[in-house]
């Protein structure tokens, strides 16, 4: 079984497969879906895939030889790091793109959305750590221990910086929660903002932020509250 879902759902699926018949992947691009059979990439990217316990796993060369048709595809020997990366990204733009209804360009230019950002990615980090996850860079690029060490005015305008830019280059992304949410459908929080937020229970780690826009979905989808840019204002740093 080979899951192309967002978010860490290795484990869940695991739990009733059995480990040996899951293999981890990492679906690096993105794209929306305007209507059936009509699908817009939205951004490049590749896949990843590994094996979940990070052992040689000769099914991965024929995993990769599949997902080769499609886009390239590298193995990694740290997919839990590496689903954790795109955990955190999906946490940002997905969870909080479900709760504005922004794309990602119209929601970067805000300085409160990019704070918010900024404090998903701290608090998951934080969490990361207390199970002993090494966080992968994320496309290459983002490195989340370096992107977060330093503090100061100069760090904290690089940071803001580096998210403008993303957010023009990605301007046409579109939160894929957002999108199931339009379609009348739950999304796949659980397994995003809601991984972050349950393991940091079990250690005891506040994640006041995530759990914040965790509930805040939670309340779209059962009707009682409204997707809006104003919702934004409403997260509490």
């Amino acid at each position: 079984m080979v899951s192309l879902q967002n978010g860490f759902c290795e484990e869940a699926l695991a739990g009733v497969l059995g480990r040996e018949t899951v293999i981890g992947c990492v679906t690096g691009w993105g794209a929306t879906l305007h209507s059936p059979c009509r699908l817009e990439m939205t951004s490049p990217g590749d896949f990843i895939v590994g094996n979940i316990d990070n052992r040689p796993d000769p099914r991965l060369e024929e995993v990769r030889a599949v997902l080769d048709n499609v886009l390239p595809t590298r193995i990694s020997p740290n997919i839990a790091g590496d689903l954790y990366s795109k955990l955190i990204i999906n946490s940002c733009i997905t969870s909080v793109g479900a709760v504005c209804g922004l794309y990602l360009g119209q929601m970067l230019s805000r300085k409160k959305a990019r704070l918010i950002f900024l404090r998903i990615m701290e608090e998951a980090m934080a969490v990361a750590k207390a199970m002993g996850i090494e966080v992968a860079v994320f496309g290459g690029k983002l490195d989340y221990y370096r992107f977060l060490e330093n503090k100061g005015f100069f760090a904290d305008l690089k940071r803001h910086l580096f998210l403008r830019a993303l957010g023009f280059k990605y301007r046409r992304l579109k939160s894929s929660s957002l999108q199931s949410l339009e379609r009348g459908k739950k999304t796949e929080i659980d397994y995003l903002t809601g991984f972050i937020t349950s393991n940091a229970s079990r250690f005891n780690i506040r994640t006041p932020v995530n759990t914040q826009v965790l509930e805040m979905v939670k309340a779209i989808e059962q009707g009682k509250a409204g997707i809006t840019s104003e919702n934004l204002d409403k997260i509490v740093l």
